[in-house]
C-alpha cells in the first residue's frame, strides 16, 4: 500500500500549534496520523525533551495501529515500527485510558481504589436512590427501573466537566428522554425539578463509591484533571486520532499534558460521521473553542474513501443522506467518489438467526478459495450476538474467534468476531454485517421523538461505519423484520446476491403492476415475487416490457400449462421465448418451481436460461439446467432491426460521420457524412478488435479477450496495427460525451499529451480519464463532478494508449 500525494502533504506539514484534519471513512486519516511520526521525529524534535504521543480510543485501535504501519510504503520517511518506538526521541502510542491512569496514580497514593463493575454500579445506585427517597427529594425518574439510565446520565456530567447545580440546569441535553418507566416522554428539561433530582443523587451516589474505595473512569478523570502533579509527562507533539469520540475531561486531559513551543503541535483528527459515542464532546456538534483552540485556516480536509469499492461506498453514502442531524454539523465532510471498481454489498434476510448463521458459514466457505481467513469478519450491533455467532459457527467447524481488545491478533488464520463499536478503525476485505434487524439497530426504546431521532442518527451513524469497513465485499444480513436502516439504504446499490443483477426483494404498490390485464388474481401472495422479477428485468437487466409476457402458455400434448414470465427475442424472423421464470410465493420454496421449469424447458426448444425464485431462495440455470451465476443482459441484436448506426467523433480534428454496419453482416459498413448524410464511398477498411471494457469511472481489469469486432476506415486511425477498442461501462467522463455504451477507438501508445484523453493502468487496472501532468505529479481528471481527480506521481501510473475516437449508438 502507497501513500497517496494528498497523505505525503499533511504528513509533511510544518508544524504550527493546533490543526484538525477531518476526513472520511477510508480516507487515511489514521495513516496519516501515524507516518506524521518519523517526520516529527526528523524534523521537529530539536531538544532532549522533545516528545510525541499518538492518542487512540482504545486498545484494538492501539495495535491495529501497530499492525498497519509497516505495511504502508512511506520512501521518503520509513522506518519499521519498533525502530520508531525505541528511538532517542521517546515515541508513545497509548490509548486515552491509559494515559488518564497513569496521571491518576501519580497524583493520588491510595493503591487500593478499585474499578468498580457493572454490579457494583448497580448496587450503590440502589442505596443512593433509597437514600435520597428518604429525604423526600426525589422525583419520579429517581427509581430502581431507571439505574441504568441514571448511571449513564451520572458519568455524562462527570465527562463534561460540570461541576455545579447550575451549570447542569443550563446544559444542553440532546438524546436523553426519561420516559423509560412512564407512557409518556418526559424530557431533562433545563432548570427542572428532575435535574436537580439527579444532581443530588449524583453526589450521595459517589459518596458511596468514594466510601467503598471503588471509582470509574469518569471520575478518575476528573481526580486527575483537579490535582496537581509533579514532574508530570509531557508531549511536544501531540496527534489525536479519533478526536470526536473523546469526552471533554478526556480532551482537556490531553490538553494537559501537552508542551507548548514555537515548533511544537497538537492535531486532531476526527470524522463527526462516525461519532457513535453518547459522552462525546466534540462529536455532538460542539466547537473546538468549547477547549480554547479557533480552527480558522486550521483544518484540512480528506474528501475521498480510498479504502472501499465505489459500490460500497455508493450504498453507505445513501444511508448517511438520510441523516439531516449528520448534514447540519458544520465538520460534516462531504465523502466523494473514488474510481475503485467492485461489486455492490449483497443483503439477504432470514426467519431465523440459525438460518442467517447457517448461510454466512456456507458464504465464508465460498469465499475461503479467494481470500484468507484473516481478511474475513463478521460484525454485530450487540456483543451478546457476536458471541453467539462465534460459538455458533465455531460448533460448525468454522475457524473464527472474537476479535481480543487487549491483544488482537490480525494474522491468525481465524474469521474475526466483533461489535460495530470495536470494529471502528479497523478494516477487512470482507465483512459481514449480521442481525441488522427492527429493535436491535437503532435501539430508541424508551425516547421521546426529539430524542429517538438523535439516538437514530448515532445508530445510523454505527451501521455506516460498519459498512465503510469493508475492502472488497459486503455482505449485509437480517432476521425476522428488517432494521428500518436497510430501506434507508437505496435499493439500486443493493444486490440479491453476488454476480448477480438482481436487487434484494422489495415491495411494489398493486397500482403499479406491470401486466395486470393478463393477472388472474392481483392480490395473490406469489404476485408480489412476480412483480419484483418483471421490475428487475426491465431496471436491472435492461430488457423492454414489450419482450415480457406472463402466463405464457406451454403445451404438453393436450395439458397446457403456464410459464410465470417469458422473455422473448426476435430470432430468424419471429419472436421466440428465450428466459423463463417460475415464481412462487415468499419462501414456500423453489423445488416444485424447480422441476415445472425444467419441464417447460424441454418443452419449448428456444429457451436458453431459466430463473427461479420465491424471493429468497434463488436458481438461474442454462439450457442444460447447469447452475450459472446470471441471467444475459438486454442488447439490440435480441431486436428485429440488425442495422447497428453510430455516430462517430474523432479526437483528431477529423469530421463527424454516421457509421453503419449489419450486426448479421458486420463487415459490411456504410459511411455518411453527419451534416448532410451524403454518402462516403471506396474507403480503405481493416477489423479493428474490441478487447474489452473499460471503466470511465472505476478502474478496471482491461479484458484481452475479442469480445467483437468493428471493421473501420483506415483513415480514423493513426497506427492501424496498434489501434483497439473497448466498450465505456462508466459514467465519469459523461460531460465529455463519453457515456456507458459507447466504444472508444484507441492507439496503444505509452506517452501521452496534455489533456488527451488516455487508457491509464493503475496497479494492473484500466481507466478511462483525461491527462494532465504538472511538475512532479500526474492528474487523472475525469469530466464527472461526481468524481475527483486522481493525483499520481508518475511512475505509479502507466499509459496503455490515447483516445482517437468514438462511436456512440444511435
Amino acid at each position: 500500500m502507497q501513500l497517496n500525494l494528498e497523505q505525503k502533504k499533511l504528513i509533511s506539514m510544518e508544524p504550527s500549534g493546533h490543526i484538525l484534519i477531518k476526513g472520511v471513512a477510508g480516507s487515511g486519516k489514521t495513516t496519516v496520523a501515524v507516518h506524521r511520526i518519523p517526520f516529527l521525529m526528523k524534523h521537529y524534535c530539536y531538544e532532549k525533551d522533545d516528545q510525541i504521543l499518538l492518542v487512540t480510543f482504545n486498545k484494538t485501535l492501539r495495535n491495529y495501529i501497530r499492525h498497519l504501519y509497516d505495511k504502508v510504503e512511506n520512501p521518503d520517511e520509513q522506518i519499521s515500527m519498533s525502530e520508531m518506538l525505541n528511538n532517542e526521541v521517546k515515541v508513545d502510542i497509548k490509548t486515552i485510558d491509559s494515559i488518564v491512569y497513569s496521571y491518576y496514580r501519580k497524583c493520588c497514593s491510595d493503591n487500593n481504589i478499585k474499578f468498580a463493575t457493572n454490579n457494583d454500579k448497580f448496587s450503590l445506585m440502589s442505596k443512593a436512590i433509597h437514600l435520597l427517597a428518604e429525604k423526600d427529594h426525589a422525583t419520579k425518574i429517581i427509581n430502581h427501573k431507571n439505574a441504568g439510565f441514571l448511571i449513564d446520565e451520572i458519568e455524562w456530567i462527570d465527562a463534561c466537566l460540570i461541576e455545579t447545580l447550575e451549570e447542569y440546569q443550563q446544559v444542553d441535553r440532546t438524546g436523553r428522554a426519561t420516559n423509560v418507566m412512564q407512557k409518556t416522554p418526559q424530557k431533562l428539561l433545563k432548570n427542572s425539578e428532575i435535574r436537580s433530582s439527579i444532581f443530588e443523587l449524583k453526589e450521595i451516589y459517589q459518596e458511596l463509591m468514594t466510601k467503598d474505595k471503588l471509582t470509574e473512569f469518569r471520575m478518575l478523570n476528573k481526580i486527575a484533571l483537579t490535582s496537581p502533579v509533579k514532574d508530570a509527562e509531557t508531549y511536544t507533539h501531540i496527534i489525536i486520532d479519533e478526536s470526536q469520540d473523546l469526552t471533554k475531561a478526556q480532551l482537556e486531559m490531553v490538553k494537559r499534558i501537552y508542551k507548548p513551543k514555537p515548533y511544537s503541535s497538537i492535531t486532531f483528527i476526527a470524522d463527526n460521521a462516525q461519532s457513535i459515542y453518547t459522552h462525546s464532546w466534540l462529536g455532538k456538534g460542539r466547537s473546538y473553542t468549547t477547549l480554547g483552540y479557533d480552527m480558522s485556516g486550521k483544518s484540512r480536509t480528506l474528501s475521498k474513501n480510498y479504502r472501499t469499492t465505489t459500490q460500497i461506498s455508493e450504498a453507505a453514502y445513501s444511508l448517511q443522506e438520510k441523516d439531516e442531524t449528520l448534514k447540519n454539523d458544520t465538520d460534516f465532510v462531504k465523502p466523494l467518489l473514488v474510481d475503485r471498481k467492485g461489486h455492490y454489498p449483497i443483503y439477504r434476510n432470514f426467519a431465523t438467526l440459525k438460518e442467517e448463521l447457517d448461510h454466512i458459514k456456507v458464504t465464508i466457505h465460498e469465499l475461503s478459495s479467494e481470500y484468507k481467513l484473516s481478511e474475513i469478519c463478521i460484525i454485530a450491533k450487540e456483543r451478546r450476538i457476536a458471541q453467539e455467532a462465534q460459538h455458533y459457527l465455531a460448533q460448525q467447524k468454522l475457524p473464527c474467534e472474537i476479535l481480543d481488545r487487549d491483544n488482537p491478533n490480525f494474522e491468525s488464520d481465524m474469521v474475526k468476531v466483533c461489535t460495530m463499536h470495536s470494529i471502528k478503525g479497523l478494516e477487512f476485505k470482507v465483512v459481514l454485517i449480521i442481525c441488522i434487524n427492527e429493535g436491535v439497530i437503532p435501539f430508541t426504546g424508551g425516547m421521546s421523538e426529539d430524542d429517538d431521532k438523535v439516538l437514530e442518527s448515532d445508530e445510523r451513524k454505527l451501521l455506516y461505519v460498519g459498512m465503510t469497513r469493508a475492502n472488497d465485499l459486503l455482505y449485509l444480513s437480517s432476521h425476522q423484520k428488517p432494521s428500518r436502516f436497510i430501506q434507508e439504504i437505496d435499493t439500486a446499490y443493493l444486490r440479491f446476491r453476488r454476480n448477480t443483477c438482481l436487487k434484494p426483494l422489495y415491495p411494489i404498490s398493486i397500482t403499479d403492476y406491470l401486466k395486470k390485464d393478463k393477472i388472474l388474481d392481483v392480490y395473490a401472495k406469489e404476485e408480489t415475487i412476480r412483480q419484483w422479477i418483471l421490475r428487475e428485468l426491465i431496471d436491472s437487466y435492461g430488457y423492454k416490457e414489450e419482450m415480457l409476457e406472463v402466463e405464457y402458455p406451454v403445451m404438453d400434448f393436450s395439458r397446457k400449462g403456464f410459464a410465470d414470465i417469458i422473455v422473448k427475442i426476435y430470432f430468424q424472423g419471429k419472436w421466440v421465448p428465450y428466459i423463463l421464470v417460475e415464481t412462487k410465493k415468499y419462501r414456500a420454496g423453489i423445488v416444485d418451481a424447480e422441476k415445472q421449469a425444467a419441464s417447460y424447458m424441454r418443452l419449448l426448444d428456444t429457451v436458453r436460461y431459466c430463473l427461479i425464485t420465491d424471493g429468497h431462495s434463488l436458481k438461474i440455470m442454462d439450457r442444460d439446467l447447469d447452475e450459472i451465476e446470471d441471467l444475459p443482459r438486454f442488447n439490440n441484436l435480441m431486436l428485429p432491426d440488425t442495422l447497428q448506426r453510430y455516430c462517430y467523433k474523432s479526437y483528431r480534428n477529423q469530421p463527424d460521420m454516421i457509421y453503419e454496419r449489419d450486426s448479421e453482416e458486420p463487415g459490411v459498413i456504410s459511411l455518411k457524412r453527419w451534416d448532410s448524410e451524403l454518402a462516403i464511398p471506396d474507403v480503405e477498411v481493416m477489423d479493428i478488435p474490441v478487447l474489452g471494457d473499460v471503466i470511465a469511472g472505476s478502474p478496471l481489469k482491461v479484458n484481452e479477450e475479442i469480445k467483437d469486432r468493428f471493421t473501420l476506415p483506415l483513415t480514423w486511425m493513426s497506427q492501424p496495427k496498434n489501434t483497439f477498442m473497448l466498450e465505456v461501462v462508466g459514467d465519469s467522463m459523461k460531460d465529455a460525451g463519453i457515456d456507458v455504451g459507447d466504444y472508444v477507438i484507441v492507439n496503444k501508445q505509452s506517452t501521452a499529451d496534455n489533456g488527451q484523453i488516455v487508457i491509464a493502468l493503475l496497479d494492473d487496472e484500466a481507466t478511462l480519464k483525461r491527462y494532465m501532468q504538472m511538475g512532479d505529479s500526474v492528474l487523472l481528471i475525469p469530466e464527472n463532478s461526481r468524481y475527483e481527480p486522481i493525483n499520481l506521481n508518475p511512475d505509479q501510473v502507466q499509459i496503455n494508449g490515447i483516445v482517437i475516437g468514438l462511436l456512440k449508438k444511435l
